[in-house]
């Protein structure tokens, strides 16, 4: 069950991210062609780039984490003696979803806040919580893989050795 949840995280949120990207390519192309051809930008398009761009990156964090390609401090590596390393395959995880839910928290708060005060995106007079949704989200997309590989570290994707 736990890697039906893995997988099906990884095909929702690498379609959403997939498209963002696409949708912010393509809202700066156009807004290019528009300047270069028809001698006016297309209003707002570059706003809604940055925007799609942020929520592609929010949910790459996500996709690097399933992928094995997050950042990780491999020069702490040999800090713990290796007759705990069987609990550490259990105990790191469970940290790092700990810190994930933690900072959704905060991040939910913010996206609350920003509700609450009916903050509008710049340009776009977009409700800004629409767009830092995502934020929330995924935190809490991340602290669930991560208490997922501490409860099965043999879901745990290998490290790419990136850091």
């Amino acid at each position: 069950m736990m890697k039906s949840v893995l997988g099906k995280l990884l095909k929702i949120e690498g379609t959403v991210a997939a498209v963002a990207f696409a949708l912010a390519a393509a809202a700066v192309l156009s807004d290019v062609i528009g300047r270069e051809v028809f001698g006016q930008g297309i209003w707002g398009s570059t706003k809604f780039a940055v925007f799609a761009a942020a929520v592609a990156g929010f949910l790459g964090i996500g996709l690097a984490t399933h992928a094995g390609m997050q950042l990780r401090p491999q020069f702490a590596d040999g800090w713990m003696p290796k007759r705990l390393e069987p609990a550490m395959r259990h105990v790191a995880p469970g940290i790092t979803a700990f810190l994930f839910f933690a900072i959704a928290w905060y991040a939910g708060a913010y996206v609350y806040e920003t509700y609450q005060y009916g903050q509008l995106a710049p340009v776009l007079d977009w409700p800004l919580w629409m767009i830092q949704i995502v934020m929330p989200y995924a935190f809490i997309s991340n602290g669930l893989r991560n208490l997922i590989y501490a409860i099965d570290p043999d879901l745990t994707p290998k490290s790419s050795g990136i850091m």
